[in-house]
């Protein structure tokens, strides 16, 4: 898989993915006092990570849009799909393997039952498919690689914070709270709050399949859209 490969080496050169992939990641799990709270902030604070980590693992695209790469692959043997799929590949891989190594180390800190450590593995693999997933639909929208990237950090932090990630969302308005259902980062929050508190159950899978779908969503949304 060439373009995968490629795809990753070239993230892996942005200082700023290997930042927010695994630097912030590993500041994060060791900083004691926000995992041992009762709302345990570091759970909303990594996932804010992995959405800023998912905005540069998946810029080759828009890089690959501007330099006119795509053209030319549309050119070759080498299909759309192709190249889509192995792109987001290596984009949400390094967040599945970043999120693993991290909950093993914060079960192995903290004595996590193993039921929390797998919900919260589930939780974080799916909501990396959907940040990646929403970064490839927005760098569709966008043409301007400086304009998008501070349009969407702005989005992003504003997301987080209504979503639930930042600040818990008993302490927001109802009427923000209930516009806040329309982004995944409260089914997030919404997901850690039934897992902490009661576990996997049938909630707490309903809460995925959500996610699965704003995932979807995206994806079908960038795919429909033209990247010439």
């Amino acid at each position: 898989m060439p373009i995968f490969i490629y795809s990753l080496k070239r993230s892996m050169r942005n200082k700023a993915a290997i930042v927010t992939q695994f630097v912030l990641p590993m500041l994060l799990i060791f900083f004691r006092p926000l995992w041992q709270n009762e709302q345990a902030n570091g759970l909303g604070l990594l996932a804010l990570i992995m959405m800023s980590s998912s905005v540069f693992m998946t810029q080759s695209i828009l890089n690959d849009r501007e330099d006119g790469v795509i053209v030319r692959i549309l050119t070759s043997p080498i299909t759309m799909l192709h190249y889509l799929s192995q792109n987001l590949l290596s984009a949400v891989l390094p967040l599945i393997v970043q999120t693993t190594i991290i909950l093993a180390i914060g079960k192995g800190l903290y004595s996590w039952s193993w039921e929390l450590t797998a919900g919260l593995l589930i939780i974080y693999t799916i909501f990396g498919f959907v940040s990646v997933a929403f970064a490839f639909a927005w760098y569709t929208v966008f043409k301007s690689k400086e304009s998008t990237n501070s349009i969407f950090m702005i989005f992003y932090s504003i997301i987080a914070i209504i979503g639930g990630l930042v600040f818990p969302l008993e302490l927001l308005p109802e009427l923000i709270q209930r516009f806040s259902m329309l982004f995944p980062a409260f089914w997030v929050s919404k997901s850690f709050t039934e897992l902490v508190g009661y576990g996997i159950n049938q909630q707490f899978l309903f809460f995925q399949l959500i996610l699965l779908l704003f995932a979807g969503t995206f994806l079908l949304f960038g795919g429909k859209r033209s990247l010439v």
